[in-house]
């Protein structure tokens, strides 16, 4: 080598102590938020420059097979043909497992590199472990120009530089770690998965429902089968027993989003694994909710033995769990009911558990609540709560019904208002203000919305796929819990994301009233959707004092209120308030639309008055998602057509002042 290095014991032996921590505070910034590989790369720099080492050299993995090497060179010295993998001076740190240092290369002549490295300029090397537990993840070497020990303050450097790699190593070991298992308990729940589709009922049709795809467990309706059998057994028996145990899991959403989805589906498998190690071969556990569980104990002898089996569940599933890289905890609350004479059917015993789990979460019980047959009150007909509507969600009793919005301009439709319906098993179809005034809290809100988006979302996607030339929006109409709830505008965003609908394919429909509740909290509400793109239609417009707030609430659409088109011939005030709200959309840029159109004639004065668009019986009822697909191709041109044909009556000519109704 023609060029001179400069050496370590000169530099090194006049550096300061200021110096000194200066390289501490490089090597410790240069590793931070990096992988091994590349901490390695900038350390190896930083202490080869500050040495005046000219050849460093990085070893990751250097027993497996993902081996990576790092280099630094010295003015790009041409010195990588001095190690060869698995040469001596790496060979001896991991016989050793400790620092090699070879203090003159002439003198050692048994060193492979040797002689390459002397022809290179170089006469010292070396090296050290960099460890991960107790297994060696890399292997960092040195090489200087001037022969002699490693100076003490470089040395300690060096080692100060492997306890930092050593912290990045073990971080990455964990995370490898982790990763196996999460293949592991990914292939057992495929396994667990195949073993519950070999208990299915013989003949069952594939995919029938009756099992939980993630976790193979049966679903509700299976349950419900189980459950009215050991019923039965029960009644042919009086002196057998069984209990039911609802087991709720508390903090499951906070650590979902901590850990992300697959961790927290990987730490839901581990916790049924324990549930299934927790009962008897002949119980039924189900998954009757994203993070409830339902437990048939078959053969109880008595309420200890039925409090004693739900103890031990709620000691396995209290235990810690390893997540990634940290431990984390599960609690849970269990309400328990005992077979009685007194039931009627076995449903009842579940409803009975239900209320229990129910009174353990308001009372905060460590363990499991017994419900009390003889002193609590039974839940009374009709009454519907929060876990009600997921299990309505999961067996699929919800549906959605679309009522067109049509184009005055045109005949077309330009949208579907769509309306939440519940087949319920045992009061019919039930309408939403049927059923979320009695959910108790905001839950059942959440649940009937993020359904209630994806499918609206997945079938705008379809209506747009299937009629192209028209780009159709799904409009869901909103309750106050579900506008002001917290989730809205993620939910919203999340269901975009999924179906790759964009924000102006989806609409909300909100009442005035209901934005009138908190105007200030609407308008921010209205400002993170319409960042999404997406409009929001006011609904009964005029019948609250919304107006002063309207210019921070710009909706995409100002609905009349039908009571102000209802006898509106006989009432003039009332046509009015409808030609008020015309004039206001135009100002905001809005669009009119008409609610309740119910003849030709009404249909015939909004046009003259200037609405856009309307809806009502006029052009039919409310239609599942199958039908909504003829109303796109067909349009309803014959019921607008006459109104643009001049000498076509009231309507004959629509004002050129009317607000442009195809945005």
């Amino acid at each position: 080598m023609s060029r001179k290095h400069k050496t370590a014991t000169t530099e090194t032996a006049d550096a300061g102590v200021g110096e000194v921590l200066g390289l501490y505070q490089e090597i410790a910034g240069a590793v931070s938020g990096a992988g091994l590989a590349e901490a390695m790369a900038r350390v190896l720099d930083r202490v080869c420059s500050f040495a005046g080492w000219p050849v460093g050299y990085g070893l990751v993995d250097p027993l497996g097979d993902n081996r990576v090497e790092v280099w630094h060179l010295a003015d790009d010295d041409p010195a990588r043909a001095i190690l060869q993998p698995g040469a001596g001076l790496v060979e001896r740190v991991l016989a050793g497992g400790s620092m090699v240092s070879v203090e003159d290369l002439a003198t050692d002549a048994e060193l492979p590199e040797a002689e390459a490295a002397m022809e290179a300029g170089l006469r010292a090397a070396y090296a050290i472990p960099i460890f991960a537990g107790e297994e060696i993840a890399a292997v960092l070497a040195f090489f200087a120009a001037e022969p002699g020990p490693m100076p003490p303050g470089l040395a300690e450097a060096v080692e100060f530089t492997a306890k930092q790699l050593e912290v990045i190593a073990e971080s990455e070991k964990a995370r490898r770690a982790v990763q196996a298992a999460a293949r592991q308990a990914r292939a057992q729940a495929v396994e667990l998965n195949r073993m519950a589709a070999q208990l299915r009922v013989s003949g069952a049709p594939a995919g029938d429902g009756m099992y939980d795809a993630l976790t193979g467990f049966p679903r509700r309706r299976l349950l419900l089968d189980r459950l009215q059998q050991a019923f039965r057994r029960c009644q042919r028996n009086p002196e057998l027993q069984f209990a039911v145990a609802c087991v709720g899991l508390e903090g499951m959403k906070d650590l979902r989003d901590e850990l992300g989805l697959r961790a927290s589906e990987e730490l839901l498998l581990a916790l049924c694994r324990r549930m299934v190690a927790a009962v008897r071969p002949a119980d039924t556990i189900a998954r009757t909710g994203e993070h409830e569980f339902t437990i048939i104990l078959e053969d109880t002898e008595g309420l200890d033995d039925a409090r004693k089996a739900a103890e031990r569940l709620q000691s396995a599933i209290c235990g810690p769990y390893r997540a990634e890289t940290d431990e984390v905890s599960v609690s849970a609350h269990i309400g328990l009911a005992l077979s009685a004479a007194s039931y009627e059917h076995g449903e009842s015993i579940l409803q009975d558990a239900l209320a229990a789990l129910r009174a353990s979460r308001a009372f905060g019980d460590e363990r499991p609540r017994v419900f009390d047959l003889a002193g609590q009150t039974r839940l009374r007909p009709g009454r519907v709560d929060d876990r009600e509507i997921e299990r309505a969600v999961e067996d699929g009793e919800l549906l959605l019904e679309y009522r067109p919005v049509v184009s005055l301009a045109s005949g077309r439709v330009a949208g579907f208002e769509s309306h939440v319906r519940w087949k319920h098993p045992e009061r019919g179809v039930l309408a939403p203000e049927e059923f979320l005034p009695e959910s108790g809290s905001g839950r059942a809100a959440s649940v009937l919305l993020s359904w209630t988006l994806e499918q609206v979302c997945r079938q705008a996607l379809e209506w747009q796929s299937l009629a192209p030339g028209t780009l159709p929006y799904a409009a869901p109409l909103l309750t106050s819990e579900q506008f002001f709830g917290p989730e809205l505008v993620s939910a919203t965003w999340d269901a975009l994301t999924a179906t790759g609908l964009e924000g102006r394919g989806l609409r909300f429909v909100v009442e005035e009233s209901v934005l009138m509740r908190s105007p200030a909290q609407a308008a921010q509400v209205l400002a993170g959707l319409g960042a999404l793109e997406v409009g929001v239609v006011i609904d009964a417009f005029g019948t609250s004092s919304s107006l002063p707030h309207l210019h921070q609430l710009m909706p995409a659409a100002l609905r009349i209120e039908r009571a102000f088109l209802t006898g509106a011939s006989v009432a003039p005030r009332k046509w009015l308030v409808a030609r008020m709200v015309v004039e206001l959309a135009r100002i905001l840029d809005a669009e009119v639309h008409a609610a309740g159109v119910d003849s030709r004639e009404r249909l015939a004065s909004l046009f003259h008055l200037g609405c856009g668009f309307a809806q009502g019986p006029y052009f039919g009822g409310g239609v599942s998602a199958e039908k909504t697909l003829a109303l796109l191709r067909g349009g309803f041109a014959a019921e607008v057509e006459p109104l643009l044909r001049p000498g076509g009556g009231v309507g004959a000519r629509r004002p050129a002042s009317a607000p442009t109704v195809e945005r």
